[in-house]
């Protein structure tokens, strides 16, 4: 790729605040889930509050990964329990 393409791709991204990644997931998740944004709890887990399945959880990270540019191990998914979980990496990923 040019390094000039490199350059205009970098300058395009968007740096988001610790508030904006979280109301950014909180957002996905509302629309994805069909809960309101205002139940989706911190400590909502994935699986028993929020009924995603494994491939609706890879999409949530593919999600993640591709809006903040950001890239997250197969390790660091398995510790992915709940909201808070996921919103705290994505801010130590993308605010580092």
């Amino acid at each position: 790729m040019d390094p000039k393409a490199i350059f205009k791709l970098r300058a395009e991204e968007k740096q988001y605040t610790a508030e904006q990644i979280k109301e950014e997931i909180l957002s996905y998740l509302a629309e994805k889930t069909l809960v309101k944004k205002e139940n989706i709890r911190l400590d909502s887990h994935f699986i028993n509050d929020l009924s995603l399945d494994s491939l609706e959880r890879i999409e949530l990270i593919m999600w993640c990964e591709a809006k903040f540019r950001i890239a997250i191990d197969y390790p660091e998914i398995d510790n992915l329990v709940n909201v808070q979980d996921l919103i705290r990496l994505v801010q130590e990923k993308h605010l580092k």
